[in-house]
């Protein structure tokens, strides 16, 4: 008898103690104010930019040389652009990605992002494309 009761007992505790597992705790995001880094007037301002600025070397088109270019760089808090490198660039062509390094030079100053209101640096990576019509 007194084998069952404790037995009994046992699994009576054990069930009291068990977890459930169909409830989920949800823990909600805290909502945050942000905006991305953006050149005046916007992407296709900034493309129109670029597309008006680049040059294709004539070095690539007497090679028959294209491909894309991608661009990484940061926009600071105040807007101005740093760190600009050559993430990956037109294969065989060194001279296609000292090119868009110019152009992407020449840009203005962004807009900086902000998150909460607050300024802050963004990285920003643009493709440029260099194609042989």
């Amino acid at each position: 008898m007194k084998k069952i009761f404790c037995i009994a007992f046992l699994i009576f505790s054990f069930s009291c103690f068990a977890q459930d597992t169909k409830g989920t705790i949800k823990v909600k995001k805290a909502e945050t104010d942000t905006t991305k880094a953006e050149f005046p007037g916007g992407n296709q301002a900034m493309y129109n930019f670029v597309q008006a600025n680049l040059t294709y070397p004539d070095s690539a088109i007497q090679n028959g040389l294209s491909g894309k270019c991608y661009i990484s760089f940061v926009v600071n808090e105040d807007g101005k652009m740093s760190d600009l490198r050559v993430v990956r660039g037109v294969k065989d062509c060194p001279i296609c990605d000292q090119e868009a390094l110019r152009v992407i030079r020449m840009m203005p100053n962004f807009m900086p992002g902000t998150k909460d209101g607050v300024p802050v640096k963004v990285t920003y990576n643009i493709p440029i494309n260099f194609r042989l019509k």
